[in-house]
């Protein structure tokens, strides 16, 4: 029986990685996983509105947290002026967020566009991810965003190696989000045993890892109903901002080491709503950026899992 919904929020389709009946792990083609319907299973749940409860949840707890952006950016698509203003803006962004005092943002994503193109015919690019991805996921595995790190930042290899320091993601629309919004879900509910390791290699040979999620909560046909992930044991909430506009940015957590420890990322995703072919494709554009700490009292008090 479906759970009856009364918060503010949307019921859609959150799409779950599909786990192998033999219990191998996914595929190393994690791009057709992510960006495809291979192995996707998916589930009705209430997405739930961010706006008015934002005060209640933070990057600190909940691995997500609502944030103010005036962007002095005029052009998305124009690399440079993306580099010069829109990443000085991100770094004061996460700080502001964090409290940190050493930011650096190493790389961004434009999408202006409904679907992706993705494969080994995809070169010299951002592995060709121009629209919304729709399989839920974490861009890296702790170690996966070490080796990214690493790669990116060559000269702090050494001092990343020694275990202090996180990636922060920050998401924001460039007009209002009329299809396709982004979502995210509350860390410090998620269960471990739902993330899947996926090895990824990239175009220019770098290799890393991230995660697929599964649902282990009680399924339900879409004729019966909604289901929301924490009440169907699934302990999977998810949370969006309804109508996001430009103003307003996601910042969420991706997976880090702290004092060797490993911190696991935010499950997110992008989604459809009701009726949303009727609109031209979303403009977002993302930052991912490193977070590096000196010392444990540096970083915020974010709960692993």
């Amino acid at each position: 029986m479906a759970v009856e919904i009364a918060t503010p929020g949307v019921d859609a389709l959150v799409n779950y990685y599909l786990p192998n009946s033999d219990g191998s792990p996914p595929t190393t083609n994690d791009m057709a996983v992510m960006l495809g319907q291979k192995d996707m299973i998916s589930h009705r749940m209430r997405i739930h509105d961010l706006r008015s409860e934002k005060e209640h949840y933070s990057l600190d707890r909940n691995g997500f947290q609502y944030a103010t952006l005036h962007s002095k950016l005029t052009d998305a698509t124009d690399d440079g002026q993306v580099r010069e203003i829109y990443y000085k803006e991100i770094e004061e962004l996460v700080k502001n967020v964090t409290g940190a005092k050493r930011v650096l943002v190493f790389n961004h994503a434009v999408r202006t566009k409904t679907g992706n193109e993705y494969g080994d015919q995809v070169k010299d690019r951002y592995q060709g991810v121009e629209g919304p991805a729709y399989r839920i996921h974490i861009d890296q595995t702790p170690q996966g965003a070490l080796s990214i790190a690493q790669f990116m930042f060559p000269e702090l290899a050494e001092e990343l190696q020694n275990g202090n320091f996180q990636v922060i993601n920050v998401w924001r629309p460039l007009v209002r989000v009329q299809r396709d919004p982004l979502m995210v879900a509350d860390t410090a509910q998620m269960p471990a045993d739902d993330l899947l390791l996926i090895n990824r290699v990239y175009y220019n040979g770098l290799r890393s890892s991230n995660f697929v999620i599964k649902y282990a909560g009680k399924p339900t046909a879409p004729q019966e109903g909604t289901v929301d992930g924490y009440s169907s044991n699934g302990k999977h909430n998810w949370w969006y901002i309804e109508h996001q506009e430009p103003t307003e940015a996601l910042v969420f957590s991706s997976s880090g080491f702290r004092n060797g420890k490993a911190i696991i990322g935010t499950p997110h995703g992008s989604f459809c709503l009701p009726h949303q072919d009727q609109y031209p494709a979303r403009q977002s554009i993302e930052c991912r950026s490193l977070f590096i700490a000196v010392k444990i009292s540096e970083f915020p008090s974010f709960i692993p899992m």
